[in-house]
């Protein structure tokens, strides 16, 4: 019952991730880059990179809400480099399309434990009288 905040939390993150993401993608409209021989294709527009932002939103809040160890900060920060760098070499992004979803990502991730902790504070905790 103590970590529900935190579980919501996760939650919201990922969706208002996923909800700005989809907007920018239709607002931009970036084509994605094309090779004579690909390794990878991709349908839809191309800015911010999707498979990055969602795991730095989902990766970046769970290290901010539940982890904060040092040896887990910097796997999640691998990991999602690593996918970000995946989306470049598959030849799907552009350098900046993964960045944009890096930075989406985390402030997302950022903004959400803001949230949290307010809305905690707000209606959760007792009040003394």
């Amino acid at each position: 019952a103590r970590r529900v905040p935190d579980a919501a939390a996760v939650v919201v993150a990922r969706l208002v991730e996923l909800g700005i993401e989809t907007a920018v993608k239709a607002l931009v409209d970036r084509s994605r880059p094309v090779f004579g021989h690909p390794v990878a294709t991709a349908g839809g527009a191309a800015f911010p990179s999707g498979h990055t932002a969602g795991s730095a939103a989902l990766y970046g809040i769970l290290v901010l809400l539940l982890v904060r160890r040092a040896l887990v900060t910097v796997a999640a920060t691998v990991f999602v480099l690593a996918v970000g760098a995946s989306r470049v070499v598959l030849g799907v992004h552009y350098l900046s399309d993964v960045v944009g979803g890096l930075a989406l990502g985390i402030a997302v991730a950022a903004g959400t434990v803001l949230l949290r902790d307010w809305a905690t504070a707000r209606f959760l905790v007792k009040k003394r009288v």
